[in-house]
């Protein structure tokens, strides 16, 4: 556990995953955040979080805005590419 979380830190070490046009997706996982693997998106809409493919986590979570799409849809793989290795990560950790 310990050697994963450390590797994972390491590699990932950005709390910030995407900051463009006043809107910003981020991970808590440095401060041991829950599963499911998301984004919270703030910023030109509705603070919220998000599944690696952009859809709200849960029935509480508001869709993202139209700005908060558009930029969702210009980094889609650098940001399923860092929640997927969140992913990863929970279930090992």
């Amino acid at each position: 556990m310990e050697c994963l979380s450390l590797r994972f830190f390491q590699k990932n070490p950005d709390k910030t995953i995407v900051n463009q046009d006043g809107v910003t997706f981020e991970h808590n996982y440095r401060s041991y955040d829950h599963a499911p693997a998301h984004a919270h998106v703030k910023g030109n809409g509705p603070n919220t979080r998000i599944d690696r493919l952009g859809n709200p986590i849960d029935n509480t979570d508001l869709p993202m805005s139209k700005a908060q799409r558009k930029v969702y849809k210009s980094n889609r793989s650098k940001i399923n590419r860092k929640l997927r290795k969140i992913g990863k990560w929970l279930r090992f950790k």
